[in-house]
Parts: structure tokens; C-alpha cells; sequence
């Protein structure tokens, strides 16, 4: 029996994890962050026939970020938290491939605290 209840644990565990982590990423403001997508298809030439971006909407932000070819099937699109909150994302592109539309994602950016910004005067 305890056995079996140590197994339901572990399971429980590892179906939970996804879903607590998910959206729970914090930054800080003006930190760059990395979104990673991974073409499911294969292109002649991905620098000129992908167009890949995402839509970031923040507090007063709502804009396309375009991102870039970064080799073999990976497109990487690069952002930044303009202030502290909520930030929520989903991805476009001009091809019809699951790795690279549909997916989006979210993250809490919050501002530096005053022991971060002494430490490192490029924080101000």
C-alpha cells in the first residue's frame, strides 16, 4: 500500500509540474528574454521564405516583435519587459507550421530592487 501511494505521488508530481511552471517565469524590466521556436517543417532557404513573430502585449504594450533565423530548424525571437507586470505572448509566421504558430506563453517582469541596481550600474 505504501508503495502504490509513493507511485500516485510520483505521478501526480509529474502531470502537476507542467502546469504550475507554465506562465510562472519572472524577469526583470529591460532583461532580455528568449523565445525559442522550433520548425516542424524543412525550408530551401529559412533566412528568406520564414517570417516569424510573436505578439507581445504588457501594460500600455501591445506590439509584432519579428524574430530571426538562428540555424537549422531553431527561430529565435528576442524581447524586453518595458515595465513591471503581467506580459503575455503568442506566436505568428508566414508558414503553416505547428513549430511556429500557436504557441504562446507568459511571464511577470518586475523592476530591480536597489541592492541589484548598486551592484550593477547598467540596472538604472
Amino acid at each position: 500500500m505504501k508503495n502504490l501511494s509513493l507511485k500516485m505521488f510520483f505521478i501526480s508530481y509529474l502531470i502537476f509540474i507542467p502546469f504550475t511552471s507554465f506562465g510562472s517565469e519572472k524577469i526583470h524590466v529591460f532583461e532580455v528574454k528568449e523565445i525559442v521556436l522550433k520548425a516542424e517543417k524543412q525550408y530551401q532557404n529559412p533566412y528568406v521564405e520564414v517570417e516569424c513573430w510573436i505578439e507581445l502585449k504588457g501594460p500600455d504594450f501591445n506590439k509584432k516583435v519579428y524574430g530571426f533565423w538562428d540555424g537549422g530548424n531553431r527561430f529565435v525571437v528576442r524581447i524586453v519587459a518595458t515595465r513591471p507586470g503581467k506580459w503575455g505572448w503568442e506566436c505568428f509566421s508566414n508558414q503553416d507550421d505547428p513549430g511556429l504558430v500557436g504557441k504562446s506563453g507568459s511571464f511577470s517582469a518586475m523592476k530591480w530592487s536597489r541592492k541589484e541596481k548598486n551592484e550593477n550600474a547598467n540596472r538604472n
